[in-house]
């Protein structure tokens, strides 16, 4: 977190932060798993320098397992012997394409 500021301060450009794991404690039960990407993003005061930062967490969990369970069906489905070279090839590549758009974020 302390880089991620810095690099604000020093570039007055928003910095993402890496998507970290931070369980929270549901209503009525146990702790549930919750992935974050957070995002600072400078507010400039009319000197041109930084005045504020905000800090804003998006709560990115259903694409994590989503990304998750993508790249564990492309092992699965990609291991596997090859019944039909084109479907075969054609689903690897896509599910290989998603899994590295989602990486993205």
């Amino acid at each position: 977190m302390r880089t991620s500021l810095l690099k604000v301060l020093k570039t007055r450009q928003p910095d993402a932060m890496p998507v970290i794991r931070y369980d929270v404690k549901g209503e009525r039960g146990p702790y549930q798993e919750r992935w974050w990407q957070i995002i600072n993003t400078p507010v400039l005061g009319d000197d041109g320098y930084v005045r504020w930062i905000i800090n804003r967490a998006e709560d990115v969990t259903e694409l994590v397992k989503l990304k998750a369970s993508l790249t564990f069906i492309r092992l699965v489905r990609c291991s596997s012997p090859v019944t039909s070279p084109e479907s075969d090839s054609n689903f690897c590549a896509r599910t290989s394409c998603v899994a590295r758009v989602t990486q993205r974020r």
